[in-house]
């Protein structure tokens, strides 16, 4: 004989609610043959029923071994044994011998009984309440693939809509992360690209493909997710309000969110990474600047050794090839363009190289007859640099 207390988590002695709170969870959970919780339902919470049923399980030494497998989402997808016993051996409990109660006891606790058991809705319904009706067929041929041990399939929604989609299907969590991680990389690589380079566009590129392949891929298992813990928590807080349980579950599922989050976008996160990225932006720009301007300065002056060595062993007016005069590190300037020379025969003059992003600005070391050196930032007309973006060591001339 089947112990449907067993069945249920509960002890012989479980009250009524409790009973019919255990049932409401495996209707929702679809753990269990629904036949076999009918029977539960009507052998549990009719009082006469109940006292002969206690009186056979007492006197039967037959248990069950009901092995409840994972969540079976739908019963048109057939999952085999899903309990041992199956609803048709579970016998109907026989009268006892004992005298019949009193009209007056059976038609109280036939009242009883009405009063405590209430409709609660199914598995299957929960989840499509969650779902919603346009998408339910889809969204649970999936789950029931997934319950299976089936792979997670290309989603085209998530694919297209992003954040928005995972907002519509009520996943605020995941849509916000989405948001702000897109968001930050792109600015920082579109910010950092001239400082690291290649390491800023690697970045970007695994951030896209991570929005638009990894996340459609895996977006039904973690809708999967969500929903089992979202049908689940319904359950348990509101198994004695199903109208209430349904109705919030229907306002899971929500396109105005979406579309609400999208204006939210448009109206006040653009605008605010638009000051953001005007005040951010011209301020990189001139740490950048002040960054090869510093370069320059530095790769220059490690031509000076050089250069001194060559002019106090010829003592000659020098070519205007840096390299013909044999200088050594000339290839070592990478910030700087067009690297002259011009030296008279007591050492002065300069050694010159040109800004690669504006011709006219050009760094000079200059060195005067007594092997001194100093330099200068020549600019003209409009070419100006802003001082605070040059060297220390070096002054602008115009």
């Amino acid at each position: 004989m089947v112990n449907l207390y067993q069945l249920l988590g509960l002890d012989m002695q479980a009250t009524p609610e409790a009973i019919q709170a255990a049932i409401a969870k495996e209707q929702a959970l679809g753990n269990i043959n629904p036949e076999v919780l009918e029977k539960a339902s009507a052998w549990l919470l009719d009082a006469p029923t109940r006292a002969r049923y206690d009186a056979q399980l007492r006197s039967s030494d037959a248990s069950v071994a009901a092995a409840i497998p994972d969540l079976e989402l739908s019963p048109r997808h057939t999952t085999p044994n899903l309990m041992t016993a199956k609803p048709a051996s579970i016998q109907q409990p026989q009268p006892a011998p004992s005298a019949p109660p009193s009209h007056a006891q059976t038609n109280n606790q036939h009242t009883e009984a009405r009063a405590t058991a209430k409709p609660l809705p199914e598995g299957q319904e929960l989840f499509t309440a969650l779902i919603g009706e346009s998408k339910a067929d889809y969204y649970l041929t999936e789950f029931d693939d997934l319950a299976a041990g089936g792979k997670s399939r290309f989603n085209w929604a998530a694919f297209f809509g992003g954040s928005y989609w995972f907002a519509a299907r009520g996943m605020w969590g995941m849509a916000i992360t989405i948001l702000c991680v897109v968001s930050v990389v792109l600015i920082l690589a579109s910010i950092l690209a001239g400082v690291v380079g290649a390491a800023a566009w690697a970045v970007l590129a695994a951030c896209l493909l991570w929005r638009l392949l990894w996340l459609p891929l895996k977006a039904n298992q973690i809708y999967f997710k969500f929903a089992q813990k979202r049908v689940k928590f319904m359950v348990r807080q509101h198994s004695k309000q199903p109208e209430r349980m349904l109705r919030l579950l229907r306002g899971t599922t929500n396109m105005g969110a979406a579309i609400g989050l999208f204006a939210g976008v448009c109206v006040v996160a653009i605008p605010v990474l638009g000051i953001v990225a005007a005040i951010a932006l011209p301020m990189y720009a001139n740490y950048v600047d002040k960054a090869v301007w510093r370069q320059a300065h530095t790769e220059m002056v490690a031509l000076q050794g050089p250069i001194d060595t060559v002019l106090q062993q010829n003592q000659t007016v020098q070519t205007t090839d840096p390299k013909a005069a044999g200088y050594v590190n000339i290839s070592g300037v990478t910030k700087l363009r067009e690297i002259e020379t011009d030296f008279d025969v007591v050492g002065e003059g300069y050694v010159m190289g040109r800004s690669q992003k504006n011709y006219n600005l050009q760094m000079h070391l200059v060195r005067d007859s007594a092997g001194l050196w100093h330099c200068e930032i020549h600019t003209s007309g409009s070419n100006r640099i802003p001082k605070r973006d040059t060297p220390a060591e070096c002054k602008i001339v115009e």
